[in-house]
């Protein structure tokens, strides 16, 4: 099994794993914690770039934000995350074959001008 993310790092989570391993082992009573508040997700935090595609005329959604046509696409620059996929839900409503990719952030600019010229 391997875990993949942030974290404390290679030496201090296998120190944390080892700990709580022996704690079991030895019936120690565990720490036991507990968040106070209730957190919330919150989807708009995060901006980034997506390529979408629809026959639908969506232009007028994207005109508060960067966005450009590039072929049949449309670019979109730095658009809230959570924003882009409710736009885009509105947008499949009524061309269900409408697509979008999230872009990495790392130079895009070839996998657009593949993507859209090919």
């Amino acid at each position: 099994m391997n875990f993949i993310g942030q974290g404390a790092g290679q030496l201090p989570t296998a120190n944390a794993i080892i700990q709580d391993i022996l704690d079991i082992v030895q019936h120690r009573v565990r720490l036991k914690r507990g968040f106070k508040r209730q957190l919330t997700f919150q989807a708009n935090l995060t901006k980034s770039d997506y390529l979408l595609r629809s026959t639908i005329n969506y232009h007028q959604l994207f005109s508060n934000y960067d966005a450009h046509q590039v072929g049949d696409y449309v670019l979109v620059h730095q658009i809230p995350v959570g924003l882009m996929h409710s736009l885009m839900k509105n947008i499949q409503e009524k061309d269900p074959r409408a697509w979008m990719v999230n872009l990495p952030a790392e130079s895009h600019e070839g996998i657009v001008q593949k993507v859209a010229y090919n």
